[in-house]
Order: structure tokens, then C-alpha cells, then sequence
């Protein structure tokens, strides 16, 4: 499961710094950055501790998994064969318990990795936690069709005027980018501790040297 997150991370980073970047999309950006953070942060909660993590974030893949087939099946098809369904339905009744949030994931990954990796914070906007208000929630205006999401494709004119453009309005510092690599980094971390690669000085001296 590790390579496979981390490799989804990767590409999301990826396409927020050499695809999306210089073309200046930055609302894009901005909303594959929450995709990003959802990827590591799952990734950190679940290598804290894999043994009891492991079961509860299989269930909830099956039972997205039985509720597409019954979405589908009401439509008069059938997306998965009778007998893998309720081999998925025997499997999701002998798991106890159930994924949390991500904001709760990222609150039991700070409280496991802060003390066992330095460039973790237990609490604070730097933490996962804090990484959550300030980017998932704060983004989440661009991800879904809300008022605060035109304020990224608007120049206020005259009050209460105001003329949307067609060209994202870049944002301020160093905006989805910055934020990107740190949230990437992070999960990095984990992946040294609990993988052995890549090495955490090799992390420390990259960010050294484009800091």
C-alpha cells in the first residue's frame, strides 16, 4: 500500500509543479493539491500503525465498492459478478470498526510521528492537522461550486461591481506550490522511517538547497 500512495503523490506533485504551474493554472493546482494531502496523510496515519489500520481502510473501499454496484445495479446493470459480492459482503461484516476522517487521520498521525520525526508538529498550523484548515478546508471553495470559489476568477471592480476573468489570479507567495512540496516532503518523512527510503538526509538537503 505504501508505494502505491506515495507513487499517487508523487504524480499529483508532479502535475501541480511542471504541468499546471507554468501554464498558470493555479485554481487547478490548488484543487490536485487537496488529492496530494489526502494521499500522504492517509499514507502516514496508516503506516503508524498498519495492523490496525489496514482492515478498517480496506472496509471502506469494499463498501464503496457494493454501494457502486448497487447504484448500478437499480440502473439495470450489474458492476460486480454474484459471487465476488458476497464474498465483498461476508468481508466488510468481519472487519470491526471503521475509517476515520481525514481530519482525524491527520490528528493520530501528528500525535504518532511528532515525536519520532523532527520535522513533525503535534499541533499548529504546520502540523497535518493545521496543514487541513489551512490547505483541505481552505481549498475545498475551488474543489466544489461555492461564491468563495469566484474570488480566485474575479478583480473587483467598483463596488459592487466586479469582472471575472479568464485567467486564474495567481496567488500570493508561493501559493499550492510551495505548499505542495512541504506536504509532499512530509510524507517522505514516514516513507524513511518505515520503508528505510529515500534517506532523510538526502530529504533535508534538497529542501536546503531550494529553500
Amino acid at each position: 500500500m505504501a508505494p502505491g500512495l506515495l507513487v499517487q503523490a508523487t504524480s499529483c506533485l508532479r502535475s501541480i509543479v511542471f504541468r499546471l504551474g507554468p501554464v498558470g493554472a493555479h485554481n487547478d493546482a490548488s484543487r490536485l493539491l487537496r488529492s496530494l494531502y489526502d494521499h500522504v496523510v492517509t499514507f502516514a496515519w496508516l503506516a503508524s500503525d498498519p495492523p490496525a489500520f489496514l482492515p478498517v481502510w480496506r472496509k471502506a473501499d469494499l463498501e464503496e465498492r457494493l454501494k457502486m454496484d448497487r447504484e448500478v445495479r437499480a440502473a439495470g446493470e450489474q458492476l460486480l459478478a454474484d459471487a465476488d459480492r458476497v464474498q465483498m459482503e461476508r468481508d466488510v461484516a468481519g472487519i470491526e470498526g471503521s475509517t476515520p476522517d481525514l481530519a482525524s487521520k491527520a490528528i493520530a498521525a501528528d500525535g504518532y510521528w511528532a515525536p519520532r520525526i523532527e520535522q513533525f508538529r503535534v499541533d499548529g498550523l504546520g502540523s497535518f492537522r493545521g496543514l487541513y484548515t489551512i490547505l483541505f478546508r481552505q481549498h475545498s471553495g475551488l474543489v466544489h461550486a461555492t461564491m468563495r470559489g469566484i474570488n480566485h476568477v474575479s478583480v473587483d471592480l467598483e463596488p459592487p461591481r466586479m469582472r471575472i476573468v479568464t485567467e486564474d489570479v495567481a496567488p500570493e507567495g508561493n501559493g499550492p506550490y510551495g505548499m505542495a512540496t512541504v506536504v509532499h516532503g512530509l510524507g517522505l518523512f514516514v516513507a524513511a522511517e518505515v520503508l528505510g527510503w529515500p534517506d532523510a538526509g538526502e530529504i533535508e538537503h534538497i529542501f536546503e538547497r531550494f529553500s
